[in-house]
């Protein structure tokens, strides 16, 4: 009987590789490796699946859609400044006939307060653009980006209206033609406000901005 069991072992002996190592694969039938297979590749998809959404990429065309965000909200400026300045024509008019140290007060103040709403305005106008861009392009320097953007359209824009005659708050100047140094400190100035206008509206939109994207995932690791 001993012989026997020698010559007849209950177990069979398991398949090796090459190298020693036992292939778990070896004792499945076909139908069990296939399912093995088919599991596995599900799970690695799934695994693939739960680590994009834990790791959101950023949205394509970020600095495109942030450019023309920004054109849109300096011509939005532009156009609501517009508005408040031809509603204001009267003032603007009546305030033409006296010098800058005789504007009667009254005037004065209504003069500064359409100009207050004008920048306030523009300021919201700013920071909604900002929320938007956060909100299609994600990135907060791309929304800093758009508010410099509407700042520079929005200022060159009112640049050039000053050169056109008979619009509310156009100043004719009775002096002759300037020096070139006059001419300098004036295109110096004006850049020094382009300057100071796109970063004070780019950091109005990098706050709406980082409103919109404070729990967005990206930036919540």
């Amino acid at each position: 009987m001993q012989d026997a069991e020698h010559e007849y072992p209950l177990d069979q002996p398991q398949k090796r590789r090459g190298d020693g190592n036992h292939d778990v694969f070896d004792d499945q039938t076909e139908p069990e490796l296939e399912q093995d297979k088919r599991r596995t590749y599900r799970q690695r998809q799934g695994s693939a699946q739960q680590e994009e959404v834990h790791a959101p990429g950023l949205p394509r065309g970020r600095l495109k859609n942030a450019l023309i965000a920004g054109v849109i909200a300096g011509a939005l400026c532009s156009i609501e400044s517009i508005i408040i300045a031809f509603a204001n024509t009267s003032n603007y008019q009546q305030a033409s006939k006296f010098a800058a140290d005789k504007l009667p007060v009254s005037l004065a103040f209504t003069l500064l307060g359409a100009a207050c709403l004008t920048f306030f305005i523009g300021l919201l106008i700013c920071f909604i653009t900002g929320y938007v861009t956060g909100r299609v392009v994600v990135q907060r320097r791309l929304g800093f980006l758009t508010g410099f953007v509407a700042g520079i359209v929005t200022y060159g824009i009112s640049f050039l209206l000053n050169f056109i005659p008979n619009y509310p708050g156009h100043l004719v100047s009775s002096s002759g033609a300037p020096s070139a140094g006059v001419v300098a400190g004036g295109l110096l100035i004006v850049l020094i406000f382009f300057l100071i206008w796109g970063i004070v509206a780019g950091l109005v939109s990098l706050l709406g901005t980082w409103v919109a994207t404070r729990r967005h995932p990206y930036y919540m690791g």
